[in-house]
């Protein structure tokens, strides 16, 4: 019998328990839900505010490595190849017209050949 008893004690004491543990009081000051609410609101527009800036960050530093990953592969193939192809050997030039001295006159020394010794 005292089985019993404890039994239904507890079961009693779970029940109380269990209908008193989800029960809810609802604030009835609008001063007070609406201070709630505008701190709500404040800790969401701030805990986006932090994601969207840490995303900001890690796209931004995504893309710095990719775009420095291409200027540097840019660079190295622009050593490989050259920009400017290399000129044609130039043709070889005409003779120039040998032409003849107006001037027929056989020439003469100024000085005496014998002084100059």
């Amino acid at each position: 019998m005292n089985y019993r008893i404890f039994i239904t004690i507890i079961s009693v004491f779970l029940a109380v328990f269990s209908f008193t543990a989800f029960q809810t009081v609802e604030n009835e000051d609008p001063v007070i839900q609406t201070m709630i609410d505008e701190e709500v609101e404040r800790r969401i527009s701030e805990y986006r505010k932090v994601r969207l800036q840490k995303c900001r960050e890690r796209i931004l530093k995504v893309a710095d490595l990719k775009a420095d990953s291409i200027i540097l592969a840019l660079a190295r193939d622009d050593f490989r190849m050259d920009t400017m192809p290399r000129p044609e050997v130039p043709e070889r030039p005409e003779r120039p017209e040998i032409k003849p001295p107006r001037d027929t006159t056989a020439v003469v020394p100024l000085l005496p050949v014998d002084s100059l010794e």
